[in-house]
């Protein structure tokens, strides 16, 4: 019990809980890391970049940082991506890791798995335009997906794993006072 605490106190942990939850703003820094924010719906981390790169830029970018293109699952998971860019400037677009499967007009997540359940495609999309075979959300929650050229400089969402957030743990801190 005294190394768990030990351990809870270096980390910075004092109070609050630990788990696949929805945390407190600062729990969530301290759960995911510097930046990234807990989904949620889901037991994973989103962080956000404003630095324009293309699509397979923007992704190598997030593997560094230990994910990749943020996938969108539900209606959920794209509210709480947009909350965390819906900030200025306005009109600002966000790859996110959907793209279309070579040689086909099928749009896939970056885990090869097909959308079905849950899409958000605007007004004639996806495009039947071969060369725009990458898929971006627009800033603003009632604005939809569109398709782009994947070599446009534009912002990224990333995701990573919950389990492999640098402070990840498999227990729960439940606050109590101190004896």
């Amino acid at each position: 019990m005294v190394v768990l605490l030990a351990l809870l106190l270096a980390l910075g942990v004092t109070h609050g809980y630990i788990g696949k939850t929805n945390l407190p703003y600062n729990d969530q820094q301290v759960y995911c890391g510097g930046y990234w924010f807990q989904s949620i719906t889901s037991a994973s981390c989103i962080k956000i970049f404003t630095t324009g790169k293309s699509w397979q830029d923007a992704r190598l970018t997030c593997q560094e940082e230990g994910g990749d293109l943020a996938k969108i699952r539900d209606k959920e998971m794209n509210f709480f991506v947009r909350s965390l860019v819906d900030t200025p400037p306005k009109n600002e677009r966000y790859w996110i890791g959907l793209h279309r499967k070579p040689n086909s007009t099928k749009f896939v997540w970056l885990d090869e798995e097909n959308v079905t359940k849950y899409t958000k495609w605007g007004k004639n999309e996806p495009s039947k335009d071969a060369e725009k075979n990458c898929v971006a959300i627009e800033q603003a929650y009632y604005e939809p997906w569109t398709t782009k050229k994947c070599s446009a400089k534009l912002n990224f969402a990333c995701e990573k794993p919950l389990r492999d957030s640098k402070y990840s743990a498999l227990f729960y801190v439940v606050e109590q006072p101190y004896p």
